[in-house]
Formats: C-alpha cells, structure tokens, sequence
C-alpha cells in the first residue's frame, strides 16, 4: 500500500502532525505500507491538485479539507479549515457515515494536531493494544510543541488541563 500524506508545510505543528499519522497507520492500520510526504502552503486559488492525489490511501493533516473522494483520511484544527460552505456541508455529511466519519476529524478548540483529542481517540478505536499507545497523553505532545516555542499544550483556552 502506497500512503500519501498532505501536511502544513513550513510549520512544526503540520511535520509533527505528519510523523504521528505516520506512526499511527504504520502500526494500526498498514504496517507494510510506504508512504511520501507533500507539503501543502496557503496560497490563491485551488490549494489542492487533484493529480497529485495518488496513493492508495491520501491523509490531510493540519491543512483544509478537500472534499476530495480520493482523501481517506483527515485530520484538522482551524477554524478556517472549510474553504467553502460545501466543503463543511461535505464533512458533516461524512460524520453520519460510519466509516467516513471515523477517519476524517476536526475540532477547533485545538491549537495543535498532534494534542488534537480525537487523534488519540482514533489511536484507541483502531489500535487496542498496539504500540501506537506508547505515544502518551496528547498533553505530552502539547509539551513538545510549547517547548519548541509554539506555546499552549494545544488546546485553545485552559493551558493547565492538559489531559483533556
């Protein structure tokens, strides 16, 4: 299995968020898969190429959605996140689907993906048991991120609760 992974290029957040999916898939979902890496970048106009869509399974994180069908897993915190009403119409369609709807994630009260609460939420419904678990509380990996001058435990508001 091929795995695409789309992450915000040029920021620390987005290359973490990209290495925790990685290890994540790798050890819950495709142990055996490869996986390539395109950063993605705010710009005018179309942010996403659809030819560029071309693993077996493509993730989004920390990035907007794409409503794309070739877009299998997604995983974002902005509130900016939706570029259009369809495209949050979209999603909200896709959480009535079960299987859809447990792989495609968005929770604005986080400042960071990798704190992100239902990241980890995912880790548990798709890896009872597996090492992906050893990663920790999300509050460790907000630790990581204020360490590095990125600030919160990536949660916005309470900074003290960081098992939240």
């Amino acid at each position: 299995m091929r795995v695409k992974v789309f992450y915000h290029d040029k920021c620390f957040d987005g290359a973490c968020s990209a290495s925790l999916f990685t290890r994540f898939h790798r050890e819950c979902i495709a142990q055996g898969a490869a996986y390539e890496y395109h950063g993605l970048v705010h710009r005018a106009g179309a942010l996403f190429d659809e030819s560029e869509f071309t693993g077996d399974e493509n993730a989004i994180v920390d990035f907007k959605y794409s409503a794309s069908p070739r877009i299998t897993w997604w995983f974002d915190h902005h509130l900016s996140a939706f570029l259009t009403p369809q495209d949050h119409e979209h999603f909200l369609a896709c959480q009535k689907d079960p299987v859809c709807g447990s792989r495609k994630f968005f929770d604005p009260d986080y400042t960071s993906c990798t704190s992100f609460h239902r990241f980890h939420e995912v880790r548990i419904q798709y890896c009872a048991g597996c090492g992906f678990n050893s990663l920790g509380k999300p509050g460790r990996w907000g630790a990581v991120r204020k360490s590095r001058g990125c600030g919160g435990d990536g949660r916005a508001g309470d900074e003290a609760d960081a098992d939240h």
